[in-house]
C-alpha cells in the first residue's frame, strides 16, 4: 500500500519542473522554466546550477513530506525505536 500511496502523492509533483520549461518556452510564459532555458542558451552557468539546486532540493523536499505522510497515513511503518 505506501507504494501505492508514493505514486498517487509524488508522482503529480516529480514532471513539473521539466514540463514547467517546455511549456513556458512554447507559449512564452513568464517564470523560472523560461529564465533557465535563456540561462542555457547565454551561458549563465551560475544560474543554470542555482536552478538545478533549486528544483532538485524541491523534489527532494517533496520525497520528505511523502515519507512523513507514510508514517500519518499508515500508522504499521512508523519507527518504534525498540530494536526490533
Amino acid at each position: 500500500m505506501p507504494g501505492k500511496i508514493n505514486q498517487v502523492i509524488i508522482a503529480p509533483v516529480k514532471p513539473r519542473p521539466s514540463s514547467t520549461f517546455v511549456i513556458e518556452a512554447l507559449f512564452a510564459i513568464p517564470g523560472l522554466g523560461k529564465h533557465y532555458v535563456q540561462s542555457i542558451s547565454n551561458n549563465d552557468y551560475t544560474l543554470v546550477l542555482g536552478m538545478t539546486i533549486f528544483f532538485g532540493a524541491f523534489l527532494i523536499l517533496m520525497n520528505l513530506v511523502v515519507d512523513i505522510l507514510y508514517g500519518i497515513i499508515d500508522p504499521r511503518i512508523r519507527l518504534s525505536g525498540k530494536g526490533k
